[in-house]
């Protein structure tokens, strides 16, 4: 035996025959046994992710609706909210031209009761000082002419006169 068994000649068909059975018996073995299991696992999980995946859609469906109707109502909301800022933007500005009207019609009113008032208070003064000075002017004409009893209405007059000039 010189020669390596591997390259006799003589057993190059029998190596053939059994390379050839060895191959096909893994092909039939892998194509009926291993493929088809492979392939329902595979099918399997394809139809597990696909209804998860459908389900995974009618949630996102679901979801976008819901989305929609927040956002519609959140935008009714914002409406409504604008509104009603308007209106109380509006009804403060109303109250405050109110009262600034109030406070005027009040300040008036005060303002023509103080001017009432003054003049009231000036005839009283200017009534005091027509008195005193009358009064004055009686005595110094009493004292100066040495008459006892004086006409007080001719020195009125004078003095009435005097002041309605000055006063």
């Amino acid at each position: 035996m010189d020669v390596v068994p591997q390259l006799d000649f003589s057993v190059y068909p029998s190596q053939i025959f059994w390379f050839v059975c060895s191959f096909l018996l893994l092909y039939v073995v892998v194509r009926c046994v291993v493929v088809p299991k492979v392939e329902s696992i595979i099918s399997s999980r394809l139809v597990e992710h696909n209804s998860a995946l459908g389900v995974s859609l009618e949630s996102c469906d679901f979801l976008q609706d819901k989305l929609v109707k927040q956002v519609v109502v959140l935008e009714a909301a914002q409406q409504r909210a604008r509104e009603l800022e308007q209106k109380v933007v509006s009804d403060l500005g109303n109250a405050v031209e109110l009262a600034k009207e109030l406070l005027k019609s009040g300040v008036d009113e005060m303002l023509t009761e103080v001017d009432e008032r003054l003049e009231s208070l000036k005839r009283e003064k200017k009534e005091e000082l027509i008195s005193l000075s009358i009064d004055v002017a009686s005595m110094y004409y009493a004292k100066v002419s040495g008459v006892g009893r004086v006409k007080k209405s001719r020195i009125r007059e004078l003095v009435t006169g005097i002041y309605e000039k000055r006063l």
